[in-house]
């Protein structure tokens, strides 16, 4: 475990090492750094391996059990026997060592459904290892996407506040010179006050940004550069997308494995119906023992069958209990299918939505662009009120910032859709750990699920 804690410390220090030195991290940098240092993966890796430990305990089932077992003392022993025999006085010093060895040879399935049930345990521990993996990419992809959205209102406020200054410069000029009114010069200052304190507000929330960043990669955003797009790699349709994320969502994988689980304990349980046959070995030797003084040698081998036959029906209500979990657990997966897909067709929505919103804030910042120059000009010539200039860049601001809100949501948009879909990583040309991988139940020869699962139908 040392080792292990070691490799992983000395492997995330040296990704932040490199990260460190090298200027801008791009988003792919940042989320590898995150795989292999956050806490959160580093959990699920963890469970992940202690589950595989109990998977190897449900082998040893099959495994022959020895025990070893050595005594020594004082035993005094008075019975009518012994008296008639003139030893009813005599002290015994019992000195005993054996050995008992057992096989099971069949116990109605019971062990075959523990094994069974664990390596679902470890499938679904690795699908989850897997969904903290999308998941973590995901929330450091909105980070780093939020954190160039907020350096971009930070740039449009800073040049928002430079041009009320100049503004106030102006009108303080024309008030010196008494063509311009003090009401004039007060509103201009009022909207200059307001153009600080959103600066002030967007240099927050670019330092939030920065510290929820910090919190999952460990380290600060250092530089920044435009995240790619993947529009080109996106499902061609919805139906394409809902049924990508069915079959590579890590949650129905974790829906899958809980049914696969649930079925070894409804086996395990079953197996109470049926006799336990085993070969068993006991050998002993000592001195005094059983009472007789002297040497005593005992070897015995023999097949043993044993059968619950009554128990008051606690075992029939054990596996009907265990049936209805298997019962839960598929509904569970149903359920788990229409939050997916209820995901998938929010982010489908939101890419097309926010597609067609950026054409419209690209027209409208082109005119509000347009209408601040030429407002300019016809106040400088006295034709426009201080007012309506004002006003003008008010709405240019706004709509610039509402520019660069779209923009950068479509982008996450496509992230999202790739993470609902268990492809955010892969995609970034980055791989989940290891531990990320299943197929343990397929190596045990566990049955795979019915064609229903697989169509989620409404019924279990």
């Amino acid at each position: 475990m040392f080792r292990l804690t070691a490799c992983i410390t000395a492997s995330a220090a040296a990704l932040l090492g490199a990260a460190s030195a090298q200027e801008p991290v791009n988003l792919p940098t940042a989320v590898e750094i995150a795989l292999n240092s956050n806490p959160e993966i580093h959990q699920a890796i963890q469970n992940r391996e202690a589950i595989a430990f109990e998977e190897n305990q449900a082998r040893g089932l099959y495994r022959p059990r020895v025990l070893f077992e050595a005594s020594a003392g004082y035993r005094e022993l008075d019975n009518p026997s012994r008296d008639a025999a003139g030893l009813g006085d005599q002290t015994l010093e019992p000195l005993e060592a054996s050995l008992f060895a057992e096989q099971v040879l069949f116990d109605g399935y019971g062990r075959r459904g523990e094994l069974e049930r664990q390596a679902a345990r470890v499938d679904g521990a690795a699908a989850r290892v897997l969904e903290r993996s999308e998941f973590i990419a995901l929330e450091v992809a909105r980070e780093y996407i939020n954190y160039g959205l907020q350096t971009r209102l930070v740039e449009l406020a800073q040049e928002n506040v430079d041009f009320h200054r100049q503004t106030v410069e102006r009108l303080e000029e024309g008030v010196a010179g008494r063509t311009i009114s003090e009401t004039d010069l007060r509103q201009a200052q009022e909207r200059l006050s307001a153009a600080r304190r959103r600066l002030t507000e967007a240099q927050r929330d670019r330092v939030s940004a920065d510290i929820t960043f910090r919190r999952l990669v460990g380290m600060p955003v250092v530089g920044y550069e435009e995240p790619s797009a993947y529009m080109n790699v996106l499902p061609s349709d919805l139906d394409a997308a809902i049924g990508g994320a069915r079959r590579g969502n890590p949650e129905i994988g974790i829906a899958q494995a809980d049914i696969s689980a649930a079925e070894g304990v409804l086996k395990t349980a079953r197996s109470e119906y049926y006799p336990t046959i085993s070969i068993e070995g006991r050998a002993r030797a000592g001195q005094d023992l059983d009472a007789f003084e002297g040497d005593t040698t005992d070897f015995q081998i023999r097949a043993v069958m044993r059968w619950t036959l009554y128990n008051g029906g606690i075992n029939q209500a054990s596996a009907q209990e265990n049936l209805r979990r298997v019962s839960e657990e598929r509904f569970r997966l149903h359920q788990v299918s229409r939050e997916i897909e209820e995901e998938v067709r929010l982010s489908w929505d939101r890419l097309e939505r926010e597609e067609e919103l950026l054409e419209v804030l690209r027209e409208q910042a082109d005119f509000s662009n347009e209408v601040v120059d030429g407002y300019l000009s016809q106040f400088d010539a006295g034709q426009r009120s201080l007012l309506d200039l004002l006003d003008a860049q008010n709405t240019r601001i706004n709509v610039l910032e509402a520019l660069a809100t779209s923009r950068h949501a479509h982008l996450f948009a496509q992230y999202r859709m790739l993470a609902s879909m268990g492809d955010l990583v892969e995609t970034m040309g980055l791989s989940a750990p290891d531990a990320a991988r299943g197929g343990h139940r397929e190596a045990v020869g566990a049955p795979a699920l019915g064609a229903g699962e697989d169509d989620h139908r409404r019924y279990p």
